[in-house]
């Protein structure tokens, strides 16, 4: 209930932070500012595990999730999965092409 609510605010809110790259709108400076890395692709949140660079920082949150659960390492590449059949396609594939496939 509380996240629709918050949810009707932000289409009901002001919003004076535009871009000028694509014209969507915010209410928040901090908004547009995280917003217009897509544009610039500056990738300024790093996964401490991996180096995995994200736009934004809930795409981290969301990512660092992955970690917990990887029960499969590739010791040819940093390549990891919580599938066993995924993990075997990959190994197959260092062993038939001789490259490092993600």
């Amino acid at each position: 209930k509380e996240e629709m609510m918050l949810n009707l605010l932000t289409h009901n809110v002001a919003k004076p932070f535009g871009c000028l790259e694509c014209n969507k709108s915010y209410a928040f400076k901090g908004a547009l500012t995280r917003h217009m890395g897509i544009h610039t692709k500056e990738k300024q949140f790093l996964c401490s595990n991996c180096d995995m660079l994200f736009l934004e920082e809930q795409q981290l949150v969301q990512y660092r999730k992955v970690h917990l659960n990887m029960d499969y390492s590739c010791n040819i590449c940093d390549y990891i999965c919580d599938n066993k059949r995924k993990f075997d396609y990959h190994i197959k594939a260092h062993a038939s092409h001789n490259k490092f496939v993600f």
